[in-house]
C-alpha cells in the first residue's frame, strides 16, 4: 500500500469539489491492495451531511459489507459526523492530509481502539484549502 499514491487519488476528489465551489475535501478507501472507493464533499450539492467521509463510505459499503480490515484516506481530518460514520463502519486506521482546527475530531474525542495518522500531502492539502476560503472572503 503506498499511502502517498492513494492519498492523491483523495486529492483529485478534492479538487473536483474545489472546482465545484465546495469545500475541497476528497476521501479514498482501500481494501484488499485496492482502492474500493471515492468519495468527495457534497454539501452544498445534496446537504449538509454529504462530507466525503460518507459518500465514500457508502459505496465501499456496497463493494464489502465487511469493512474492519479498510483503510481510510481523507485530505483532512474528518469531523465528530464522520469520525462515528468511520468507527460504525468498523474502519480502524485513518490517515489524513491535515488537521482540522475548528472541527476535526481529535479536538473533541478520544480516538479509542482506531489509529490515525496525518501528514500525508499536507502541503497540498492546505494549499487547496487556503485557496479556497481566501476566494469566499
Amino acid at each position: 500500500m503506498n499511502k502517498k499514491v492513494i492519498m492523491q487519488k483523495a486529492m483529485e476528489q478534492a479538487k473536483i469539489s474545489f472546482g465545484k465551489d465546495e469545500i475541497p475535501v476528497g476521501c479514498a478507501i482501500w481494501l484488499d491492495n485496492e482502492i474500493i472507493s471515492l468519495g468527495r464533499n457534497k454539501s452544498i450539492e445534496l446537504g449538509p451531511t454529504r462530507h466525503a467521509e460518507i459518500e465514500a463510505i457508502e459505496k465501499a459499503y456496497k463493494v464489502s459489507k465487511n469493512l474492519r480490515d479498510a483503510v481510510i484516506f481523507v485530505t483532512m481530518e474528518p469531523c465528530i459526523m464522520c469520525f462515528y460514520a468511520i468507527k460504525k463502519s468498523g474502519i480502524k486506521n485513518i490517515y489524513f492530509s491535515t488537521y482540522n482546527d475548528k472541527e476535526g475530531f481529535s479536538n473533541y474525542l478520544d480516538s479509542g481502539d482506531i489509529f490515525y495518522q496525518s501528514g500525508i500531502l499536507e502541503e497540498e492539502s492546505k494549499e487547496l484549502l487556503k485557496r479556497f476560503f481566501e476566494g469566499k472572503r
